[in-house]
């Protein structure tokens, strides 16, 4: 799961994560960061809303945590369970948050490239797409597509040839990488896509909405010190890939369910296997 960036947060500060429908919330704590549950252990209330400061309070019952989630107290409840006491005991898991290049996941990324910069978020957006999230996934871990789907549009931003990326895969993702031009395109899966170029990195996180439907939720951040003309550029770049890509993955429902899985490139195959051990 793909959290944010590090500038996201100010010390002493939390978000909820609205990519994963509000069930964690992002904890700045120091300069160090952590991902809290945000459902309450008692009966599935959301405990946070929005960003803000202060100990996490259900707002349902009343129930209540100290900063590093142990159990503080119960609220109004004292009979649900008829004449037994329904206390609070329940430990709010917290773990720490794992940073790569200052932006934060869940877990560790097994890409050693430098892309560090002080990015900040410019705009977060959701798109619906009226597809599984599996042919959106499948778009990013293709690169031939490129010429065929997008005619002319990365030609705009020097992206290389095919033959010129740099294949990484592990267990958890794969990362098309081409380190003479400053390009990376990131998986992590099951639905996590990360796209660099230089002065600006876009994410999506996709989220199943059922077996044809999918809202991927969009973070565009630009980093400082680029000058607005090549923002400009990256962004309208990615905008017309971005949208051509959506209505690919819409040409490939139904039809991809029907491929068999040796007809597939390795990603895609390594993709499926991830899938199939959730």
């Amino acid at each position: 799961m793909f959290l944010g960036h590090i500038n996201d947060l100010k010390p002493g500060t939390w978000r909820v994560l609205t990519q994963c429908q509000g069930r964690l919330t992002l904890l700045n704590e120091d300069g160090k960061y952590y991902v809290q549950d945000n459902i309450c252990p008692h009966q599935g209330s959301r405990i946070r809303q929005g960003h803000g400061t202060g100990l996490p309070v259900c707002p349902y019952h009343g129930w209540s945590w100290d900063q590093d989630g142990n159990p503080v107290g119960s609220g109004t409840v004292g009979h649900s369970r008829g004449t037994e006491f329904c206390q609070n005991q329940h430990v709010l898991s917290k773990r720490p948050a794992h940073e790569w290049n200052g932006f934060l996941f869940d877990r560790p990324i097994d890409v050693d490239l430098d892309i560090s910069g002080n990015y900040i978020l410019w705009a977060q957006r959701q798109d619906e797409i009226k597809a599984s999230y599996i042919p959106v996934m499948d778009l990013f871990l293709d690169i031939d597509h490129i010429p065929v789907v997008h005619p002319k549009v990365y030609d705009r931003i020097d992206i290389p040839n095919v033959r010129d990326v740099e294949w990484i895969r592990w267990s958890g993702g794969s990362a098309q990488v081409v380190k003479s031009n400053r390009a990376l395109w990131l998986a992590l899966y099951p639905g996590v896509m990360f796209e660099w170029q230089p002065g600006a990195v876009f994410v999506m996180v996709n989220q199943p909405m059922g077996d044809d439907r999918t809202i991927s939720h969009v973070f565009k951040y630009r980093e400082r010190g680029h000058d607005q003309d090549t923002w400009n550029l990256n962004e309208q770049v990615w905008e017309q890939a971005w949208t051509q890509d959506r209505a690919q993955a819409e040409m490939l429902e139904p039809g991809w369910r029907e491929i068999p899985e040796q007809n597939l490139d390795l990603e895609k195959r390594n993709f499926r296997a991830y899938i199939r051990s959730l």
